[in-house]
């Protein structure tokens, strides 16, 4: 054993049963804060003595580096994050184990699935235990358990077979994604769910040759290979759809293609096939558009929002977020009576982001909540500045949560210490659910709101008639407020079928107590339009755009005016 301090609280003779009795690849240990590598005997390290060095270099540089020599290059900056010392420790703070699975190409250009498992010493968390396995006979072999074709590894070697067997011969890769499979498995159960997916695996595997074959590679996604000259996309979603056309079940049974077909020199199977979700991922929801194909720029696109997610710690550290306001206005009063909180990045690089380049990414990473809490706990200390400077003015702010705030168990009551801490009144703080998020948990969602409005917080349902199911959602859910989506209208004025139904929705409002705000007013036919129709309350690019702080303070103060509600 060398390096390290208190190494005399090490049991090596535990570390090596564990080793056997767990049939580990090795193990090492890991100083914190310092990030110095322990070394054990050859016996308990196993293959990690031949590749780490024990001369002071620290952990992260060291991990780096053999991640950049093992993992395919598409993987390598989520497993960077995900195994670097400050994330190891940030999980291990709120569980005893930490996993990170992954794949990897070992010396013969075969893949491996490897785990490695963190966990700390003992209670005085300054030595971590880094454990690796691997578990590709235990969870991958070749053959999908479930389904009995190949499963990712299986079906990527067999992609490095054919490529080294065709030198130079077209192929296409194309990933298949089984649209609501989460609404078959909850409606029909998932033993009717991992039926499904043996079905089609099965009927995938009856078009399988020399030149084409197939895969499950998780849950609702296959995998084609196929030699170029063969069945082309269109004709593989027409006959799939076909197939399964009388199957029996009431949901239409889909999909959405993505295809990889660039052929570009060097790639491996693995970034073909991840090439070809990019491409997916771009019609994913869309419903008339199945089939995208990958374009150039579109892994370059995705690795700058993975470096986005990665800086995202810091920006939140540094106050690099900045909280921005949408005013609200009484149109029929010509005056300001509140405003929509929003986040906005002003990268110390790139300037100020596009809302679009990061919240989408946010949105579909774990980060919305933290940042999301960040922009509610500035909202509240603006609001307890603007109180304390105009007593006599009601403020209000309303703020956008995300269906993976609400459904966070602890999230009400974090919600409710952080107003508490400003003195904020509950009912001065908005809170805006978009009216897509009930389409995911919604008994879940509409109980935490409920929670939340006994909280004497208001809720309002955001982006109302943007969805397919908006009077469902209403029937369902006990709110406060609506806020109508004129982005309904297809023109600047509406025809007269949608003004008929914007009328409606209003009248509808009235009709059941609830008041209604109208967003994405651009216009002064819109805003005259709707307050025809008895909406008075509106919000949108006609009255301001979104206004950072200063520049809202000063229509607050009476500084400024808008010059539409003069």
């Amino acid at each position: 054993m060398e390096n390290g301090a208190n190494i005399g609280r090490i049991n090596e003779l535990a570390l090596l049963e564990r080793l056997f009795n767990e049939h580990l690849d090795g193990i090492f240990l890991i100083e914190y804060p310092s990030g110095n590598i322990i070394k054990l005997s050859d016996k308990i390290s196993g293959n990690f003595t031949n590749v780490l060095k024990f001369d002071g270099t620290p952990y992260d540089e060291q991990i780096n580096d053999l991640i950049d020599a093992t993992v395919p290059d598409v993987d390598k900056d989520s497993i960077k994050h995900s195994m670097a010392l400050s994330t190891i420790v940030d999980n291990l703070e709120k569980r005893k184990v930490y996993s990170v699975d992954f794949n990897s190409i070992d010396s013969n250009n075969n893949y491996v699935f490897r785990r490695i498992l963190n966990e700390y010493l003992d209670e005085k968390k300054d030595i971590i235990v880094v454990l690796a396995e691997n578990i590709s006979s235990l969870v991958m072999g070749k053959t999908d358990p479930l389904t009995g074709g190949y499963n990712s590894t299986g079906f990527y070697n067999r992609v490095t077979e054919w490529l080294a067997a065709n030198p130079g011969r077209k192929y296409r890769v194309h990933r298949y994604n089984i649209d609501r499979f989460r609404d078959i498995n909850g409606v029909y159960g998932q033993n009717f769910g991992d039926k499904l997916l043996r079905d089609i695996s099965v009927y995938m595997r009856r078009l399988d040759s020399d030149d084409s074959f197939s895969a499950h590679l998780n849950a609702d996604h296959f995998v084609r290979f196929c030699a170029d000259e063969l069945m082309p996309a269109q004709e593989c979603y027409d006959n799939f759809v076909e197939s399964f056309s009388n199957y029996h079940i009431s949901i239409p049974l889909k999909l959405h293609v993505g295809v990889y077909d660039l052929c570009e020199e060097g790639i491996d199977p693995f970034t073909m096939s991840y090439k070809a979700l990019l491409a997916l991922q771009t019609v994913k929801g869309d419903m008339h558009n199945k089939i995208a194909y990958y374009e150039s720029g579109m892994l370059r696109r995705e690795q700058e929002q993975l470096e986005l997610l990665n800086e995202i710690d810091d920006a939140l550290e540094n106050d690099c977020f900045e909280v921005w306001f949408q005013p609200q206005v009484d149109y029929e009063k010509k005056q300001i009576f509140g405003a929509e909180s929003l986040i906005r990045w002003r990268h110390p690089i790139k300037g100020l982001l596009s809302p679009m380049t990061f919240i989408p990414l946010l949105e579909k990473s774990n980060y919305i909540s933290k940042v999301d809490k960040y922009l509610i706990e500035k909202v509240c200390k603006y609001m307890r500045r603007w109180i304390d400077a105009l007593p006599d003015k009601k403020i209000q702010i309303s703020v956008n949560l995300s269906r993976l705030d609400i459904i966070d168990s602890d999230f009400v009551n974090s919600l409710s210490q952080i107003v508490k801490s400003y003195g904020i009144p509950h009912s001065a703080l908005h809170l805006e659910v978009t009216e897509s998020a009930y389409m995911k948990d919604a008994e879940l969602l509409i109980t935490e709101v409920d929670k939340l409005r006994n909280q004497g917080f208001s809720v309002e349902i955001d982006d109302f008639g943007a969805g397919y199911s908006s009077l469902n959602t209403l029937k369902d859910m006990n709110v406060d407020k609506l806020k109508l989506d004129m982005k309904f209208l297809s023109g600047g004025h509406g025809d007269k079928k949608e003004k008929i139904i914007i009328a409606a929705v209003i009248d509808m409002s009235h009709t059941l107590g609830l008041p209604i705000i109208a967003e994405g007013v651009e216009t002064k036919e819109q805003a005259d339009m709707l307050l025809k129709f008895g909406c008075k309350q509106m919000q949108g690019f006609y009255f301001s755009k979104p206004l950072p702080v200063e520049e809202y303070e000063a229509l607050l103060y009476g500084k400024t005016k808008l010059p539409n509600l003069k």
